[in-house]
C-alpha cells in the first residue's frame, strides 16, 4: 500500500486550506 501518498495528498490539502485562509 502506498501510504506515503494518502499523507502527502493531505499535506498539500492542508497547505492550500491554510493558503486560502
Amino acid at each position: 500500500m502506498w501510504l506515503p501518498f494518502m499523507c502527502l495528498d493531505l499535506i498539500v490539502r492542508k497547505q492550500m486550506h491554510t493558503n486560502a485562509h
